[in-house]
C-alpha cells in the first residue's frame, strides 16, 4: 500500500468517526436531560470537588483579602500604597454556588426522585446527605453576601412553568430554612431504610458514606448557623 493510499484511508476513517460523533451529538442533544442519565453518587462527586477548587477563591480572598489585613505575612520588598485596595475578583462563593455545587446538588436529589421506586429507595439516605453541603454552601454564600436565592434557587430547569425570577430570601429567612432542612436531614438518616442503600464509598470524598459522620456534620453546621 502507498504512502497516499494511507493517507485516504485515515481521511475517510476521521470523517466517518467525524460523522458518528456529530450524529451521537445531534441525538443526545435533542433530549435536555440526556445529561442527566448518570449514576446520581457521580453528580454529588462532582458538588463536593467543586467546593474545594476554586483557586481564584483562595488566591484574592484569602492571599489578597485576607492574609494583608490580619498582616500575617508581608511582601519581601514591602506593602505597596494600593496594598489593601479592594480586587475585582473576591468572593468568588456566588458563583460556585449557583454554577458548580448548589446545581449539581439539587441535580442529584431531582434524579433520584425521578428513578424507578425500587431504585429510589436505595438512594434515600444520599438525597439527604446532598442536602448537607447544599445547606453549608448556602451558609458559607450568604456569610459574606447576606441575602442570597435560595428557597426558588435551581428551579428554571425543574419547576413547572420553569422558574426564572426567583426570589431573594434575607440572611434570617435563609438560616432559619436552613436549620429546619437539616435537622429533617438528621431524621431521616437516622431512619433504618428497609433495603440496602448504594454504597458511596469513593464517591463521597468526606466520609465514604459514613452515616453517622454525615449526621454529626449536619448537627456541627446547625451550631455554626446558630452562633
Amino acid at each position: 500500500m502507498t504512502r497516499f493510499s494511507k493517507y485516504i484511508l485515515v481521511l475517510l476513517a476521521s470523517l466517518m468517526l467525524g460523522a458518528c460523533d456529530r450524529d451521537k451529538f445531534a441525538e443526545m442533544n435533542t433530549d435536555p436531560d440526556a445529561l442527566l442519565n448518570i449514576p446520581p453518587e457521580y453528580e454529588f462527586t462532582a458538588a463536593l470537588l467543586a467546593i474545594h477548587r476554586n483557586s481564584f477563591e483562595y488566591y484574592y480572598d484569602y492571599n489578597r483579602g485576607m492574609h494583608y489585613w490580619a498582616q500575617t505575612y508581608v511582601p519581601i520588598v514591602g506593602n505597596a500604597a494600593t496594598v489593601f485596595d479592594g480586587s475585582g475578583n473576591m468572593n468568588n462563593r456566588p458563583g460556585t454556588f449557583y454554577t458548580q455545587v448548589g446545581n449539581r446538588l439539587t441535580d442529584v436529589q431531582q434524579m433520584i426522585d425521578k428513578l424507578p421506586e425500587e431504585r429510589k429507595a436505595q438512594y434515600a439516605q444520599l438525597r439527604a446527605i446532598a442536602g448537607i453541603p447544599l445547606a453549608y454552601f448556602a451558609w458559607y454564600t450568604s456569610d459574606v453576601n447576606g441575602s442570597i436565592v435560595y428557597s426558588e434557587a435551581f428551579k428554571a430547569r425543574y419547576a413547572t412553568p420553569a422558574l426564572f425570577t426567583p426570589k431573594y430570601d434575607t440572611q434570617e429567612t435563609l438560616f432559619n430554612i436552613l436549620d429546619k432542612e437539616l435537622k429533617d436531614i438528621v431524621v431521616a438518616l437516622k431512619v433504618e431504610q428497609p433495603v440496602a442503600q448504594i454504597k458511596l464509598e469513593n464517591n463521597d470524598i468526606y466520609f465514604k458514606g459514613d452515616v453517622t459522620k454525615w449526621i454529626k456534620a449536619a448537627n456541627s453546621l446547625r451550631l455554626r448557623i446558630a452562633f
